[in-house]
């Protein structure tokens, strides 16, 4: 009448350092009705991954936070910093907001989503077909980055 199965899985669709190992029972109730039940238990290699995860987005967190901190003692000018900060904050806002009310118009959303994928695979075949293409926006890219001040 009564019958458990139980097999121990670890599948998911993350990557196997923040993949959550569970355990997966099937109850057998009646003769045709089976149950899942899926409980997930914690593991000692789990853990110490997470762990190592959370470290390394510190330290990054951290540098980033120091060449910050550091941009902003060597400028001079730092109410216009935060001027374009404040802006550049408003503008993804007001893009957000946009973005937002034009993708519940119905026939928008599936248009823009054609352009996006047009305008991919055409950069995407600019940059590997065509000669030179690469080195230019490597160079357009570095220029760019020089001119905000950021050293790539």
């Amino acid at each position: 009448m009564f019958g458990i199965q139980s097999n121990h899985t670890a599948s998911c669709l993350l990557p196997p350092c923040i993949c959550r190992a569970t355990r997966r029972s099937t109850i057998r109730v009646g003769a045709s009705r089976r149950v899942s039940v899926v409980r997930a238990f914690r593991d000692d290699e789990i853990k110490e991954a997470g762990k190592d995860v959370v470290d390394t987005v510190s330290t990054t967190a951290n540098e980033i936070v120091d060449k910050v901190a550091a941009y902003w003692e060597a400028s001079e000018e730092k109410p216009t910093l935060v001027a374009v900060g404040f802006g550049a904050i408003l503008a993804l806002y007001f893009a957000n907001t946009v973005v937002t009310a034009v993708d519940h118009l119905p026939l928008f959303s599936t248009v823009f989503e054609l352009i996006g994928l047009t305008f991919s695979g055409w950069t995407t075949y600019r940059l590997i077909a065509v000669e030179g293409e690469k080195e230019k926006l490597i160079s357009q890219v570095k220029g760019f980055a020089k001119d905000i001040g950021l050293n790539l």
